[in-house]
């Protein structure tokens, strides 16, 4: 059985603490430190940090009941001091929200200004404009800084759709940011400066006029041009006697801008536009850079209208949107030789593509082919036995050393 022990606890420590006082008492340096009493500056700073502890806002307010520490105005232990960084959070979202919805009306009252000005142009060429009623006309919101709308029910013309493109006066941050790339950065140059725009795109009914590309340009605008609209690479660039010094065409043949300058109203209306012309494009490809030659396919003819927003430009736009009926007609009046001009250039663009296609699927075989040897050789490998795998390895080594000796021997040399 078990021993149990029967003694208490008691008798023991009564023998115990008389030694241990003894014991403690004959030791003169735990005496002192016994005795020794606290410093004062520890007393005090002990205290203070008591102190401190004890008037913080956290812990007078625990200490106070609920519904009187929640009426911060009328205690005297809170201050504005205490929120400084509080205060500067909030006048940032302030400011923000402030420029957000100042810079948001603004760029509103641009585009009803724009629709008052010119809506009714659009309304008397045709039959529908608008998608649905809007506060700022016949306008749709897309964003803070653009506004859409459409037009339709026109001859000649499938359908127009109106972008209204303000600065992004609601976003300072983006805009200074994008003021900045366009202007100091060399990416910047090829794009149209920051400023508030209308662009007009009409697409014309099917086959309505033949296939080839002509632009009038703002000189200072030609290298945006060019870099945004792949489809000006077809075009040279030339000066028309008939137009403002501050133009110039961009055509694929001079008979054709003669034939697009023969309409009066439009030359007309480019001369009295009093600057608000950017750019108006008349083209049969699409704007981007074809990757293969299906993107060539289906590429409706188009007219791009870009002015300014802040200028009047009602007489243009109408003359511009009239232009379509004069390509129709005068399109049958080309010689063949610049039809097969316009044919060549756009054979041109095919071969290159199909043979750019050519070489990506003879690289694609190659790939495979490669893959399917590596796989086969893998699988060969390891159906050898560990002496022939290492002969293997063996051998490789020393090829890849001969070649590597023989690499070095010609830079040598």
């Amino acid at each position: 059985m078990p021993i149990q022990s029967t003694l208490s606890p008691a008798p023991l420590l009564a023998v115990i603490a008389p030694l241990a006082s003894t014991v403690f008492a004959a030791m003169p340096d735990f005496a002192d430190y016994e005795a020794a009493p606290e410093p004062a500056s520890t007393a005090a700073a002990r205290t203070t940090v008591v102190a401190d502890a004890t008037s913080s806002p956290a812990a007078r307010f625990s200490t106070l009941p609920l519904k009187q520490a929640l009426k911060i105005w009328e205690r005297d232990d809170i201050h504005l001091k205490d929120f400084k960084l509080e205060g500067v959070f909030l006048l940032v979202v302030a400011a923000y929200l402030a420029c957000y919805f100042i810079g948001k009306s603004k760029n509103t009252d641009i585009a009803k200004k724009w629709w008052k000005n010119h809506g009714s142009v659009l309304s008397q060429q045709f039959v529908h404009v608008g998608a649905a009623k809007q506060s700022t006309g016949a306008l749709t919101y897309s964003s803070p800084s653009e506004y859409i709308s459409y037009a339709s029910g026109r001859k000649t013309i499938k359908t127009a759709t109106i972008f209204v493109d303000t600065v992004m006066r609601h976003d300072p941050i983006s805009l200074l940011f994008d003021y900045g790339y366009r202007t100091l950065s060399e990416g910047g140059a090829g794009m149209l400066p920051v400023a508030d725009r209308v662009t007009i795109e009409i697409e014309a009914d099917e086959g309505a006029w033949g296939g080839y590309v002509w632009g009038l340009v703002e000189k200072g605008l030609m290298r945006a041009a060019r870099e945004q609209r792949w489809d000006l690479g077809y075009t040279a660039t030339k000066d028309h006697k008939d137009l403002p010094r501050e133009y110039t065409v961009m055509s694929e043949s001079a008979e054709i801008t003669e034939f697009i300058m023969a309409d009066k109203k439009f030359v007309e209306a480019v001369k009295n536009c009093n600057g608000a012309l950017e750019y108006v494009i008349v083209s049969d490809q699409k704007k981007e850079a074809p990757n293969a030659t299906k993107d060539l396919e289906n590429s409706p003819r188009r007219i791009t209208l870009s002015v300014r927003a802040d200028k009047k430009s009602p007489e243009l736009i109408s003359a511009v949107i009239d232009l379509a009926d004069h390509l129709a007609k005068a399109t049958r009046s080309l010689r063949p030789e610049v039809t097969r001009k316009v044919t060549s250039n756009r054979a041109d663009t095919r071969r290159k593509l199909e043979k750019l296609e050519k070489e990506a699927e003879a690289e694609e075989l190659r790939a495979k082919r490669d893959r399917k040897k590596a796989e086969e050789e893998a699988e060969r490998k390891k159906a050898l036995s560990p002496e022939e795998q290492k002969k293997l390895l063996d051998k490789e080594r020393q090829r890849a050393m001969k070649r590597a000796q023989g690499k070095g021997a010609k830079v040598r040399k």
